[in-house]
Formats: C-alpha cells, structure tokens, sequence
C-alpha cells in the first residue's frame, strides 16, 4: 500500500482484525454507545471513530462489497420513518466510500464503506444518536454491512463547511488574532501541524456575519483523539481572555501543496492545448516529470544564472506536460477503439469520426511540445518582509523602512523560463479564452490580456481575486486579511527545506474561493497566476493549498524582488503600475 510520509502508522494483521470483530461483537446499545465517534463536531456524528475530515466522498463501486444493498437502505429508510426524519429537510441516506487524503492507491475500498445520512443537525441532532444505534443494529446482523462505518452529517456541510475570508472592516476579529496567534502557536508546542489560519466556518445556508471566527489547525495526527481530548480544550482556555468567541477545528492534512481532488490527465488537455502562444493556465512541466528533479547545492539555496550543474543537465519545459501529453493521447486511442469497432459494424458516421480523430491524434503525438529552459530559480527559500513592502507610487521596496514594521518569513518558490524560440512557441500574459462559469459574478472577461502587476492591501479594503488553474479552472474569491502561518517541517514535499519552526513561523497570504465550500485551488493548480478581479492586475503566485480551502499565495512585489536579487535583473515586462489606477485603494503601510 502506498503512502504518504506524515501519515499514521496503520495497525498491525492482527490489531486490526481484533479491531474489526470488536466491532462485530458490539451489541447492546451501551457498547454501540461507547464506540460513537467522540469528535465533538456540531455537524458531524457517527459509529464508530470516524477519519478525520476533509473527505473525499465516492458511491461509485459500492454495490461490488454489499450486493444486498437495496435491502439495507430499505432498512434504513424504515429507521428514518421510525425517528421522524425521513420527511424532514435535507434528508438523504446512501452508502459510499469516504476516502481520507493520504488513502494510497491500491488501499482495500471496503475499509472506507460508510453509510452516510443527512439531516438538519440544528432541529435534529437530539434523534441523531439513536437512529445511528439503531442503523448498528441492523446492520450487524448481516454480513456485507457488518463493518460499514455509520456516518451523519448535516445536510449543510455535506462537502465541507462554507468559508469566508476575514474583512478589512473587521477591526476587532484583527486585534484578537493578533493577541491570538501567539498563545496557540504555544499551546502547540511539540505537535504537528502544517498551517494555522482563521477563516469565518458556517453552514451552507449562513451569511459570513452569522459565521463563527474559527481557527483552522491543519495537521497530518488529526486521527489522534489527543486533538479532541486535550490539545483544543487547552488552546480554547489559553485564548478565553483574547479571543472567547473563536471555535477551533482540527483538520486531517499531509500536504501543503497538493488540492482535495486528483484530476485524470486527459481531464486537463485537449486538442487547444497544443498551440503556439501559451496562456495562463495552461499545462506546463519539465521534460524529466517521471524521473524527478535534478538537485544542485548553492550557498544561498539558489539557483543563480549559469550555475553548472543546471548548464551540464539543462531542464526542459513543456507544453502539455508529459503526463497530460499521454494521458490525452490514452484518452483519444480508447475513442479511436470504440469508433474502429463501431465502423467494422458499418455505422457510416463513425468512419468520418475516426479519420478526425486519427487526425488529431497524430496532430498531438507529432507536435514540438518545447518551450524552453530553466534559467534561474529561487530555490525553496524565505524571505523576510512586511506583510505590506513596497512603495506604493513607486513600485520599489521599502527595505530600508523594514525594522519599522512587523516582519514575516514568506516561503519563495519560482523559476524562469528562457524562451528557446518564440516565433514557434511563446508565453502571454493572457487569460484563457474560457468561459466564466454562469454562477459567479466577475468583471473579468475570457481572454483579458494581464499585462500589468501591482501591489495589495487587505487592511485597507476587500481585495477581489480570480485565478485561472490547470487543473480546476476558473475560481474567484478574497484575499484573507489575516495571514496563515506555516510550519512545513512536517510536509514530504517540502521536508523542513525552508526551516521553519516554532521559533521562524512562515505566513503567506490566503484567498478564500467566493463559493465558500470548495477550495480556491486544488492539485496542478500550483504555480497559478493571481489576478485582480477587475482588472486582471497580476498580484501573487499561487504555490498550495490549506485543508481548510484557502489558496495560498506570494505577493508578487516579494517574486520580483527576490528575482532581482538572484539574477540581478529587475522585472520590466508585466510593468507596475499603481494600484489606484486599476480600481484598487491607495497602498500604505499597515499594521
């Protein structure tokens, strides 16, 4: 079984089958009571211990470990009917598999078989525990439901609860979190965590105002009842006196740079991938993406102009990357099959469908994917600024006026790209020309040339944004005023390379997707361009993602700068330009 590093251990052959018939043997409701999961969430009940959200949630397969299926929902219906919920708002009951986030690939499904039902928790949750009691009892009587997990969620938070960015307006929450922030970072002490960020955490149906400030603590021992048993309760007594209106919410996390959902390759590429002039968004990736990276050490943890480990392995970019290349060429040979065969049977259509299918293929297999080479990277590295660093008439750095404000280490991770032949292929600074989806409200128009960049300021007003993602597409939301603080030493991927610490606690900047319960970005998305929405102001690289959703991002005024001083090359094309010319307020020092 494949797994991530940070991970729980699993348990043994044997504990788990000890595990397992414990949860066979449980009879009486006393027993089944004592196996409730004790997580302590408003929203969220279940038998027994339940993973840890986020979940991914998959019904597809589930027939395949209980073929009798029709006839245990039907006893689950009779249960509802019994309690007086199956006519109650929001009700639904089906069996699934709830994934967690470092599931490996070839993990046995039947381990994630649950039946999850919804309901309205808030008028509901009194009947909750019995009906789950009851649905146990069932189902140990039979054989394919013995070991399915029960689960109830509200109807509201089916995929996750909405969040909201913190406002500008939002004075109090700001001096709280600033009180704050400090006593749980503390009251962290040795345990793992990856980010600490405060978002607005409601129900569907709840406007941000209504919303609880909640401090979301993403960490790969979520599974540990620590957590619910000691951990928050000290950190909810630590904060009584600053903060004795926030909620906390522990979430399951093992990665910082990877999104709740894995595309399939052929789901991100199509025949307008394959084209001269690149956009944002598209598929980019080194010409090495099966084999991995190649690794230089420098005295500065950059990678400088010239460096020769660089010069005697050159690193090719291309476009489509070569995993998104083969698994839409995959995609048209499995059509190509299916139109063979229907063609063989004389279906006249499917013979003029194949030769534009062949057509393409070909197209696609023979096209020169080269972009070009790595020039210079920064490395994985930090830098330490303000959380507001650059002149605002200027464009320049207020390094010398640094000491005068708080500073933050903020992760840095780009590459340039020397262009080998523009006139074949080319890079633009424009938006794709896609669509918007029909339920968001954008000033944004597919296509928009983003040839400018500038610089932010959420203490002083709401910053709307938009990204364009290889993998996810459009997405709008709102840079958070509070930043996330970062503790990667835990993260595989990123392995303690930046050296954060109790002591260097990193921050970036967060944005929350303006759909509230689905994250701003998600895996492929990395590397994303941040735009204003408006103007299509360039304003900060996208470079990972929080449990709780938020995008994570560099103000692009610290990209540009650190690019300056590793090649010694200021930035000239996209220009700056001041921020009052593109709709966004005056730029000042905060804070």
């Amino acid at each position: 079984m494949s797994r991530r590093f940070g991970s729980p251990t699993p348990y043994d052959d044997v504990e788990g089958r000890r595990r397992k018939q414990k949860r066979y043997m449980s009879r009486s409701d006393e027993e089944i009571s004592e196996e409730m999961d004790t997580g302590g969430l408003s929203y969220r009940a279940g038998w027994p211990t339940l993973q840890p959200l986020p979940l991914d949630t998959v019904s597809e397969g589930t027939r395949t470990h209980i073929p009798d299926a029709p006839e245990r929902l039907e006893e689950v219906k009779s249960i509802l009917a019994t309690q007086d919920l199956l006519f109650t708002t929001g009700i639904s009951y089906n069996f699934t598999y709830r994934i967690p986030r470092d599931a490996g690939e070839e993990d046995d499904m039947s381990q994630y078989l649950t039946l999850l039902f919804t309901v309205d928790m808030s008028n509901h949750r009194h009947k909750v525990e019995n009906t789950i009691m009851r649905i146990r009892t069932r189902f140990r009587d039979h054989e394919s439901t013995a070991a399915v997990h029960i689960e109830c969620l509200d109807y509201r938070a089916r995929n996750s609860l909405t969040s909201f960015a913190i406002r500008h307006t939002e004075v109090d929450v700001h001096n709280q979190w600033g009180a704050t922030l400090p006593i749980v970072l503390s009251s962290l002490g040795k345990h793992e965590w990856l980010t600490v960020e405060l978002l607005r955490r409601g129900l569907m149906d709840q406007d941000s105002k209504d919303c609880q400030p909640t401090i979301v603590i993403t960490t790969p021992t979520a599974r540990d009842s620590k957590w619910s048993k000691t951990v928050v309760p000290s950190i909810l007594a630590g904060i009584s006196d600053t903060a004795p209106g926030f909620a906390i919410e522990i979430l399951f996390g093992v990665t910082i740079l990877l999104g709740r959902k894995q595309y399939p390759a052929s789901a991100v590429v199509d025949s307008t991938s394959y084209v001269k002039n690149l956009r944002m968004g598209f598929s980019l990736g080194l010409s090495n993406d099966n084999r991995g990276c190649i690794v230089s050490r420098t005295s500065n943890g950059a990678l400088g102009v010239g460096n020769k480990t660089l010069d005697a392995a050159p690193q090719q970019m291309l476009s489509p990357a070569t995993l998104d290349h083969h698994g839409h060429l995959g995609t048209l040979q499995k059509v190509l099959k299916e139109l063979s065969a229907q063609a063989a049977d004389g279906v006249e259509e499917a013979r003029t469908k194949f030769k534009e299918m062949d057509e393409e293929y070909k197209k696609c297999d023979k096209f020169a994917r080269g972009i070009g080479h790595v020039y210079a990277g920064s490395g994985r590295r930090t830098v330490t600024a303000n959380k507001y660093a650059t002149d605002e008439d200027t464009g320049k750095s207020k390094e010398k006026k640094k000491t005068m404000q708080a500073t933050y280490p903020f992760p840095l991770d780009w590459a340039l790209i020397r262009l080998d032949r523009v006139h074949e292929r080319d890079v633009i600074n424009h938006l794709p020309d896609v669509k918007l989806p029909r339920n968001v409200t954008s000033n944004l128009v597919s296509g928009k040339r983003c040839h400018q960049w500038t610089t932010f300021n959420v203490s002083k007003e709401d910053v709307r944004v938009a990204k364009y993602g290889r993998t996810s597409g459009w997405t709008l939301g709102s840079i958070n005023a509070c930043l996330i603080a970062i503790n990667p030493k835990s993260d595989a991927e990123i392995a303690g390379v930046y050296g954060f610490s109790m002591e260097t606690v990193g921050a970036c900047f967060g944005v929350a997707n303006s759909r509230g319960a689905e994250a701003f970005l998600e895996s492929g998305d990395p590397g994303s361009i941040l735009v204003h929405d408006g103007s299509g102001t360039q304003l900060g690289l996208l470079f990972g993602v929080t449990s709780g959703g938020q995008g994570m991002a560099m103000p692009l005024d610290l990209v540009f700068q650190d690019i300056k001083k590793i090649t010694g090359k200021a930035v000239t094309d996209p220009p700056y330009v001041a921020p009052k010319l593109v709709g966004l307020a005056k730029y000042e020092l905060a804070e």
